[in-house]
């Protein structure tokens, strides 16, 4: 009986062998299945944000001024008469002359006589002038005597003091009018052997001399000699700001060379609204002509307000907010209302708190 399972139990394993592989055969014959890709899953990228907390600073906006150094004040001079020949130069090239002092003169003939003449004539009819007016006052002194004491009435005085006036003042008048063509001619003659003279107008240093000038004939205004102030540099500027330079203002130049500070006072051109001169408080003599500098010129000022980077502010045409980040991390609006503006920050005036934080960009 034993045996007898044990061979059965043989075929039932056979048998199920050979199930299985038809089976298996079975599924190699039918068609592949058609391969799908597996789903791609797509996960939310968290925004990053570049975060800029609200501060308070000082704000300035400001223009900077360039200037270059020069020589303050020249002056080219020339002879006001032409065709005569020049009698003296008194002056040569480096020369350190003073305001008024005689420079050249041209050959003008006997004019210094007739004006020291006419000066003479002029100091003698001034003391005759005033002689005459006090004989005058003493005559009529002595008719109000004589009337005080009773020597003369009234009428003969008031007749006495008229013809005192009348004798004297026909005198008075010739003097006078004597005194005036004689000042008109004084003038006449100064003005005509001033034209021949050249004098300095300033203290300073003679930078040029016409060559051969003692050789030569006189051109009307023609310059001859130069002269400069030694003493009286400054840094020019030409500008539109200008006035917002008041005169007097002590300032701040800057080399732009090196970066020097020096201290000026500004002055502004009488003729040229639009030039100012910074003149150095102390002379500085290591600067050179054409030194440039730069003066930097406020134009507006806040200290300690609230403020933002310029980019962080948007615009609407109805108004102006700022990007933030709200409670769950999500991008929000926010009104503001702005005020100064700067190149890099604006100031504002409503709308953030100090320390809140908002979205630069």
């Amino acid at each position: 009986m034993g045996r007898l399972l044990g061979e059965k139990g043989r075929m039932v394993i056979f048998a199920l062998i050979l199930i299985i592989g038809q089976v298996l055969t079975g599924c190699a014959l039918l068609p592949d299945e058609e391969i799908r890709p597996s789903p791609v899953v797509h996960t939310m990228a968290k925004a990053e944000y570049e975060l800029e907390i609200a501060t308070k600073r000082d704000l300035v906006n400001f223009k900077n001024i360039n200037c270059t150094y020069e020589q303050l004040k020249d002056e080219a001079l020339s002879f006001g008469i032409g065709d005569l020949g020049v009698s003296k130069v008194y002056v040569e090239t480096g020369d350190e002359v003073k305001k008024g002092d005689l420079l050249a003169e041209l050959h003008m003939g006997d004019i210094d006589d007739q004006i020291d003449r006419l000066r003479h004539q002029i100091k003698v009819n001034e003391i005759t002038l005033d002689y005459t007016k006090e004989l005058m006052r003493l005559e009529i002194e002595k008719q109000l005597l004589l009337f005080e004491n009773g020597s003369l009435n009234q009428e003969l005085y008031h007749k006495e003091v008229a013809n005192i006036r009348d004798s004297y003042t026909a005198t008075i008048n010739n003097i006078e009018e004597t005194l005036y063509l004689d000042n008109l001619a004084l003038d006449a003659n100064k003005a005509k052997r001033d034209q021949g003279r050249i004098y300095a107008g300033m203290d300073g240093i003679v930078t040029y001399v016409k060559p051969a000038l003692l050789w030569r004939d006189s051109i009307k205004d023609e310059v001859v000699i130069r002269v400069i102030d030694n003493k009286q540099f400054a840094f020019k500027a030409d500008t539109e700001y200008s006035s917002y330079f008041q005169e007097g203002d002590i300032v701040d130049i800057t080399l732009r060379l090196g970066g020097k500070v020096y201290e000026a006072k500004v002055t502004h051109d009488r003729e040229n609204p639009n030039i100012i001169y910074f003149e150095l408080l102390e002379p500085v003599f290591e600067l050179g002509v054409g030194a440039r500098g730069t003066v930097t010129l406020i134009l507006e000022e806040k200290n300690d307000v609230l403020s933002v980077s310029k980019g962080a502010i948007r615009s609407t045409e109805e108004f102006q907010y700022v990007y933030y980040l709200n409670e769950d991390g999500i991008r929000s609006m926010k009104k503001v209302t702005v005020g100064m503006e700067t190149s890099e920050f604006v100031e504002i005036t409503s709308g953030l708190e100090t320390g809140d934080i908002i979205i630069k960009r």
